[in-house]
């Protein structure tokens, strides 16, 4: 009776051990962030907002200064505008987290 306590207690802190030492380990700071995030939402002419990581919200003809041609798909226009926008300032984006056809969301890895 008492080598099978004894083998049990043993098995148990071995069990124990392994799953300690396979559990992820936690960042070292968890409130320092990996990215960054910003967004668009298309909102018809001349009306598509830039929403920045500091809180800035700006309209997209006013951040690009580029007119947009008559005659064009404006949401694809404003679209393609604020992908490059965005594209040429590290950011990329991120495929469905976008709660509308109207939104588009992206990130940029955080130097630290």
């Amino acid at each position: 009776m008492n080598k099978i306590c004894i083998s049990l207690v043993v098995l148990g802190g071995f069990t124990a051990l392994v799953l300690w030492a396979q559990a992820p380990t936690p960042p070292a700071n968890p409130s320092e962030a990996e990215y960054e995030y910003a967004s668009i939402r298309y909102d018809g002419d001349l009306k598509t907002q830039v929403f920045f990581p500091d809180g800035r919200v700006e309209k997209l003809h006013q951040i690009t200064g580029v007119k947009r041609p008559a005659k064009v798909d404006e949401r694809m226009w404003d679209f393609t505008m604020a992908m490059n926008f965005f594209a040429k300032s590290g950011y990329e984006p991120i495929p469905g987290i976008s709660r509308t056809d109207s939104d588009l969301s992206f990130r940029r890895k955080l130097k630290h």
